[in-house]
């Protein structure tokens, strides 16, 4: 079968959960069917999973407060809508670290008080680049609703 192993869909009552691939060069996006089922979860990492657009799954996750989606960059190269995270109104912190965004999705900015902020290391090394190509490298972003 496709989607999450049947051991991780039955636990039906875990909070937090951390998946990714080991070696997503080349690999398809991790395929999250059957993530709807874990209507407990708090905690969500997808980290380096290669989505090229948001799991449709992750919009019925209502009790998330913290959401990394850090280290998939086509979901920024793709323009993936991520306005419908706005709908996850326990969402406290999203860590968008590595998605080569260029801006924070209005739907965001909109659905809360955010700080956002940015733990590059890099800061000023960046500015001389395009904008196109600042987001692509590995600067941290991350959104705190408030």
């Amino acid at each position: 079968t496709s989607g999450l192993p049947s051991a991780i869909r039955a636990a039906t009552q875990l909070e937090r959960l951390h998946l990714r691939l080991a070696h997503p060069e080349g690999q398809p996006p991790l395929d999250c069917a059957g993530l709807e089922g874990l209507a407990h979860l708090t905690v969500l990492g997808l980290r380096r999973c290669n989505f090229h657009a948001l799991p449709p799954p992750l919009s019925s996750l209502t009790k998330l407060v913290c959401l990394d989606l850090s280290d998939n960059s086509q979901l920024g190269l793709n323009h993936a809508p991520l306005g419908a995270l706005a709908q996850l109104t326990a969402l406290r912190e999203i860590d968008l670290s590595c998605c080569c965004l260029s801006d924070v999705p209005e739907e965001l900015l909109e659905s809360a008080s955010l700080k956002v902020g940015s733990r590059s290391p890099w800061g000023p090394l960046l500015s001389h680049l395009p904008t196109s190509e600042q987001f692509c490298y590995p600067g941290w972003y991350w959104l705190c609703i408030v």
